[in-house]
């Protein structure tokens, strides 16, 4: 009979749950961008932990115009469900003119970081040429990105002497020479990720983290559109797109404002969410709960925490690896991963079934402590961390249409770190058969 070998992980073992050796403890009361950094084994200080924070929170702002956000919202109009319709909007997005340009201008930076000026020069003539897009540069609405312009001021403010950083400028110097293109959010985006040591191959991540919420937040805006009959019937958003005519003139979005040079989430400017905003507070405006006190981004910061306590036994991590194996593009293996393992990480399941995995008993406990430390009450003592985290939430007043998009936003570290780790690992792909008999726990 064929053996097989059991995984190993630096990121997380049958036995540990935290990352990379860190505490459950320390896990949940860590931002986002802190566990994602610590996921994937780059440094982490605060100028890193902001920069991450600006480039993830830049993404959550695009409008309906957006393919991947009309994918989601077109979702909504055929019944289909938040956590679906997520989904179907980054694996439409999944493409080199959206999502993927922001992998493809980190390639184009690293291919440029050797060239001088009339290297460079010459690169984008090239493109020219050939009529080829620089990935990275030129936008259809803004002659000046302006989410582009607050990551390079945060760049230049923490990292000056960054080569990435002087060869956008350069690149951005002879692109608006040839096309009047600067450089644009994927520009300036794979720049920061490059300094933050962020591998290519899973840079998509802060699509998952920014885009996300935004797209379970214009799903809600077309739901609740449908359901009261605020103009628009169940066929008109994809007819309208039949006859050309554009999302935004067949729906109004009261989210998202897109015009010339000017990006707004909820009538708040968009270079105002990337220099100040935590992820907290933008899935509280997203959510339409804006402001967020203290106290209520830290039990969302928790809640999010909580996704990153994982094991080498779980479902989406296993797929995620496998993927890997086979060399499935990362965007497309992690929405496999979250919908293989959607039952078990969305907290509308198993609340009357009591959690038996070691990963469960720790949320259970550091959920538990955190209510108590809260002041939220809970009616009995739960067996399941999904009835303590539901009660977490509503405390804080996070309506319950939102819940679904939490484990995608908390998990895509994780599944990031674990593609990136099993993809470097020298021995051949598993079998098949690793899948339905993934590493057990104890």
């Amino acid at each position: 009979m064929q053996q097989f070998r059991e995984w190993t992980s630096a990121i997380a073992s049958s036995e540990h749950y935290g990352i990379r050796g860190y505490c459950p403890e320390l896990i949940i009361s860590s931002s986002l961008e802190e566990n994602v950094l610590r996921a994937l084994g780059c440094k982490i200080s605060p100028e890193r932990s902001d920069l991450f924070r600006a480039t993830i929170v830049s993404h959550c702002s695009h409008g309906l115009t957006g393919q991947s956000t009309l994918a989601t919202a077109l979702g909504a109009t055929i019944g289909n469900d938040v956590f679906g319709s997520i989904l179907a909007g980054f694996i439409t997005g999944a493409g080199t003119r959206h999502i993927l340009a922001l992998p493809l201008a980190a390639e184009e930076l690293l291919t440029c970081k050797t060239l001088n000026a009339d290297g460079i020069d010459s690169f984008v003539e090239a493109r020219r040429k050939r009529r080829q897009p620089v990935y990275g540069f030129g936008h259809r609405f803004h002659d000046v990105d302006p989410r582009a312009e607050k990551i390079v001021e945060l760049l230049a403010r923490y990292f000056p002497d960054a080569l990435e950083l002087a060869t956008l400028c350069a690149i951005e110097t002879s692109t608006r020479r040839r096309f009047r293109a600067s450089a644009n959010i994927d520009g300036a985006g794979a720049a920061a990720l490059l300094v933050l040591g962020v591998p290519i191959e899973v840079m998509s991540l802060v699509n998952f983290a920014g885009r996300g919420p935004a797209y379970v937040a214009h799903y809600d805006e077309i739901a609740h559109m449908l359901t009261h009959r605020h103009g628009i019937k169940l066929v008109d958003l994809a007819q309208g797109l039949a006859a050309s005519y554009g999302p935004e003139q067949i729906v109004r979005s009261e989210i998202t404002r897109v015009q010339p040079n000017l990006l707004a989430t909820r009538d708040i400017n968009q270079q105002e969410i990337i220099g100040s905003f935590t992820l907290e507070q933008m899935l509280a405006l997203l959510f339409d709960r804006y402001p967020l006190s203290p106290e209520s981004s830290l039990i969302l910061r928790a809640i999010i925490g909580t996704y990153s306590i994982h094991s080498l036994g779980d479902v989406d991590v296993s797929v995620v690896r496998l993927a890997a194996d086979h060399k499935v593009d990362f965007i497309f293996a992690a929405c496999g991963a979250l919908l293989a393992a959607k039952s078990s990480l969305s907290l509308s399941s198993y609340l009357d079934q009591e959690d038996k995995s070691a990963a469960d008993t720790q949320r259970i406990r550091l959920l538990d402590d955190l209510a108590k430390k809260s002041g939220v009450r809970v009616r009995e003592r739960s067996s399941s961390w999904r009835t303590l985290a539901i009660a977490l939430l509503e405390s804080i007043g996070i309506p319950s249409r939102f819940y679904e998009v939490l484990p995608i936003v908390g998990r895509i570290g994780i599944l990031a770190a674990h593609y990136i780790e099993r993809r470097n690992e020298k021995h051949g792909p598993f079998p098949m058969v690793a899948l339905m008999h993934p590493p057990a726990e104890p």
